[in-house]
Parts: C-alpha cells; sequence; structure tokens
C-alpha cells in the first residue's frame, strides 16, 4: 500500500539519495544528460511534468539534487495555498 503526502517544501521529501542513486547509475554506464525532469501523480491523478536543460552534461547528484528541488518547489508554490499532494514522485 502506497502513502500519500502533503508538502509545503520541497526540502523536507526530495531526498538526496535519489538523486545519489540516479547520478552513480548514469556515471557506472558512463552517463552524462543535460536535461533534469521531475515528474509528478497528485492524489487526483494528474500528471504534472517539469524539466530544466542545463549548458553542460552532468551526473553530479549535488547538481541534480539543486535542480530537481527547485522544480519541485515550482510545483508547491502553483498548488498554494493547498499543500501538495502527490501519490507518486520520480
Amino acid at each position: 500500500m502506497g502513502q500519500e503526502l502533503k508538502i509545503n517544501t520541497a526540502d523536507k521529501y526530495l531526498s538526496p539519495v535519489v538523486h545519489v542513486f540516479v547520478s552513480k547509475a548514469a556515471a557506472h554506464r558512463l552517463l552524462k544528460g543535460k536535461t533534469i525532469t521531475l515528474k509528478i501523480k497528485t492524489v487526483t491523478f494528474e500528471v504534472h511534468t517539469r524539466a530544466q536543460t542545463i549548458a553542460q552534461h552532468t551526473n553530479d547528484a549535488h547538481r541534480i539534487n539543486v535542480i530537481a528541488r527547485r522544480l519541485l518547489q515550482t510545483e508547491i508554490d502553483n498548488s498554494s495555498p493547498k499543500p501538495l499532494e502527490l501519490r507518486l514522485m520520480g
């Protein structure tokens, strides 16, 4: 059974562990990318996708984390004054 989240800030819920996993998997395969994409599904089953393209290719966990937090904060701000209620995030 899944857990639904109500969030007001990106800092608490966007785990750096996810980005470390992504960056290590990319580095292991000798891959780098220029577009960081955040995809979320709300409790009402709406799907929102945010992406940012950067100037240089990367697989750096910190850089991916900073950008993903910014993308998530945009979604949180857009749902205000209500909290953003999520089913899935990736």
